[in-house]
């Protein structure tokens, strides 16, 4: 009986293992049951009872320029070489004979261009033999390059001393003696410094054009200046200028006056020295003092005024003003213009009145009499009448007594 009991407990145990190894869905007893009968998505196995999926053909042949595919009718993988220009020649990598597949005009038997590449895969750029980036006129029409066979020949090439022409200058070589004046260029260990040009050598006549003919490091220095160079000169109002060497090579032309300085002279020969500016270097001119009333002192070396600490005050003049900064008005004179002062009265006495614009002391006519005065026995207020008869004083003590 515990015999039973055991079987039974391993064989359910079985059942379930296998149950929980198996990932499948359907039943089987061999691989053929699981057979989907297609070839791309990988071979299907029957394991523990039940179908398991295979792994899908990747068909990777590890070679990079082939196009890799799985072929479901023909049940294997294709392995295509690339032609990625499309130009219907394939890669060489694989055997193929492009030279170039990402050139889509460059393939054997192709038609040669003027595009600086093996068009026909022979190995040769016809167009640009020498690799130097210009095209050989004979094939191209706009090719610009003399000879294609140079490298260093070409239009805008230095000069070498290799007997070639390498800059492509009217077909002609810039050798030792260009200029066939007997002495060579000074780039090819020789003493002329200009080989384009044969009256230019050492030795040769200096002339009057501004360059050194001779070959001595000087231009034109058997002339009195060099052609088109400015000189300093004396103006006619004595200040230094500039005139122009003239074709001649001589110093004969006008001398042009420079700009106008802040300097007190007359710079620009126009007859006024510093003008242009605020005031003439070292002239009195008009400055403000600091209580605002204009004074004079010297104009600064920027051709300014003088700030008011160096603003000379004037003298004081009658004004009603405080001319010279020192808190009085009109000081000085008799009184200030239009303030009420002491005046003589028409009858003697001492009245007030305004200040004339003279700064004197206002007329008999203009002065106002002052009040009458009793018991002085003067006629203060100008009325004809003196203290106890006058009526400003009647009533009076001194009077009534």
């Amino acid at each position: 009986m515990h015999h039973l009991h055991i079987v039974w407990i391993l064989s359910t145990a079985l059942v379930l293992s296998t149950a929980a190894c198996s990932s499948g869905s359907d039943e089987c007893s061999s691989n053929d049951d699981c057979d989907d009968g297609l070839f791309c998505n990988g071979e299907e196995t029957c394991e523990h009872g039940y179908c398991q999926s295979g792994d899908v053909r990747l068909c990777d042949d590890g070679v990079g320029c082939t196009i890799d595919s799985c072929d479901e009718n023909a049940d294997e993988c294709l392995h295509e070489v690339n032609d990625a220009d499309g130009d219907g020649a394939l890669d060489p990598l694989c055997g193929g004979d492009d030279c170039d597949d990402h050139c889509a005009t460059c393939y054997p038997g192709a038609t040669e261009l003027c595009d600086g590449l093996d068009n026909d895969c022979d190995g040769v750029v016809v167009e640009d033999q020498d690799g130097d980036g210009h095209y050989d006129e004979i094939y191209c029409e706009d090719g610009d390059d003399c000879d294609d066979h140079c490298a260093t020949c070409y239009p805008g090439a230095p000069e070498l001393c290799d007997g070639l022409d390498n800059n492509c200058v009217n077909g002609t070589d810039d050798e030792a003696d260009t200029d066939n004046d007997g002495y060579d260029d000074i780039s090819c260990s020789g003493d002329d410094c200009d080989d384009e040009d044969p009256d230019v050598h050492p030795g040769a006549p200096e002339r009057c054009n501004g360059y050194d003919d001779d070959c001595d490091g000087l231009d034109d220095e058997d002339f009195e200046c060099i052609r088109g160079v400015d000189y300093y000169c004396i103006t006619s109002c004595d200040t230094e200028g500039t005139t122009t060497c003239t074709s001649s090579c001589d110093l004969t032309g006008p001398c042009d006056p420079p700009d106008e300085l802040c300097n007190g002279y007359d710079d620009d020969c126009d007859g006024e020295p510093d003008n242009g500016f605020d005031c003439v270097f070292g002239q009195l001119t008009e400055c403000i003092l600091s209580c605002g009333t204009p004074g004079s002192g010297f104009c600064t070396d920027l051709c300014l005024p003088p700030g008011p600490e160096a603003c000379l005050a004037p003298p004081e003049t009658c004004n009603g003003l405080d001319d010279d900064c020192n808190g009085l008005t009109d000081e000085g004179f008799d009184c200030a213009v239009g303030e009420d002062a002491p005046c003589a009265t028409e009858c003697g006495t001492t009245g007030t009145g305004p200040c004339t614009d003279t700064c004197t002391y206002a007329p008999v006519e203009l002065c106002t009499p002052p009040a009458e005065v009793c018991n002085d026995f003067i006629d203060n207020d100008c009325d004809g009448d003196e203290d106890c008869v006058d009526e400003d004083c009647i009533g009076d003590i001194s009077c009534g007594v």
